[in-house]
């Protein structure tokens, strides 16, 4: 899953979902970035509902207790506005979700919590956006830095307003090179599906299959996000790329904020059982597994050319035609290197 960004220039950047930069999103009821910037401030419940368009997110700087402890709010709580209700006398409260205690909580008028709506004071991950604000795209924001990752937002993003656009899903191809033989420090590269290449399925014989499967099955327990080598377009522009890469490379490095967004599908009918053994010797092929090699479209052996690399496929429903193949046009792709202590050879096809 990502979120499709907009920068102030117009170029647009897949920000993907588990990303290490926090993004404040920007309440402007004035329609001027300067004071949106800045940011508003609320004593009272009662001065946020005098506004005619009310902050979607705002903090707490001040807690308030209340009889009730579904009205009650901690200093530095994060809510989320959810709706504004009439109750008796035409007296109306806030419904809101502290995203700090992950419970709903009703904000009487008046609530005194000294309100903030400064970007970096209402700041989150993408996760918490897209869960708790789904209908707020698009949307204005300003990108922050981390303590856990203080260089995650790329240079040319920092200190601007950029448009958040929507969120989508992407599908790509998780693919190691046929030259990788050190698994543990193997390049993940990972290939959007709609790449225009050309593909063709060889055989393996019995020997060679047993290693494929058994090299996937070791990637799949083991698979890390933070490894991955996308493909990403190769616009005009050297910097929009430097950009894109930034962002794709920057993610989380908790192991369970790593894998947000992320959804990890194998063949359905690749299976390695725990008793398959290592032929003892090189069989006729086995039609069960293929490999697909995929070649690079005529273009120069520059930094931006494609590797030669096979694909390991089991049983995936890949057919192919001889007598209907042919060589397409690569759109332009630029290969992101997120382990720079390893070297890339380039292979002309």
């Amino acid at each position: 899953t990502v979120v499709v960004l907009e920068s102030q220039n117009k170029n647009r950047f897949n920000v993907p979902l588990n990303s290490a930069v926090l993004f404040g999103l920007l309440y402007n009821p004035n329609n001027n970035h300067s004071e949106a910037l800045k940011g508003y401030k609320f004593d009272k419940v009662s001065d946020m509902l005098q506004r005619g368009t009310l902050p979607l997110v705002f903090r707490a700087r001040k807690g308030h207790q209340d009889s009730n402890p579904g009205s009650s709010i901690a200093a530095n709580e994060l809510l989320v506005l959810k709706k504004v209700c009439t109750k008796l006398f035409g007296k109306k409260v806030l419904k809101v979700y502290s995203v700090t205690t992950g419970r709903e909580k009703t904000l009487n008028e008046n609530c005194i919590g000294h309100f903030s709506t400064k970007p970096r004071d209402v700041s989150m991950y993408l996760p918490e956006i897209v869960k708790h604000l789904p209908d707020a795209f698009p949307c204005k924001a300003v990108l922050f830095n981390t303590a856990e990752s203080a260089s995650a937002v790329p240079s040319k993003l920092s200190l601007s307003v950029v448009t958040l656009l929507h969120s989508s899903i992407n599908t790509s191809l998780v693919a190691t090179s046929v030259l990788e033989r050190d698994l543990e420090n193997a390049r993940l590269l990972d290939i959007p599906i709609d790449l225009d290449i050309q593909v063709r399925v060889v055989g393996t014989d019995e020997m060679e299959a047993w290693r494929l499967r058994k090299d996937t099955s070791y990637l799949l327990d083991n698979f890390n996000p933070a490894r991955l080598c996308p493909y990403v377009s190769n616009p005009t522009s050297r910097g929009v790329h430097e950009v894109q890469s930034e962002l794709y490379m920057n993610v989380r490095m908790n192991q369970e904020d790593r894998y947000r967004g992320i959804e990890v599908a194998k063949p359905q009918t690749f299976h390695v059982p725990s008793h398959y053994q290592c032929p003892r010797s090189v069989g006729d092929s086995n039609p069960q597994s293929t490999k697909i090699v995929c070649h690079p479209s005529d273009e120069e052996d520059t930094l931006h050319s494609f590797p030669k690399f096979t694909v390991s496929k089991a049983s995936a429903g890949v057919t192919s035609s001889e007598q209907g193949s042919h060589r397409r046009r690569s759109p332009g792709y630029d290969y992101v290197e997120t382990n720079p202590t390893i070297s890339a050879r380039l292979i002309k096809p």
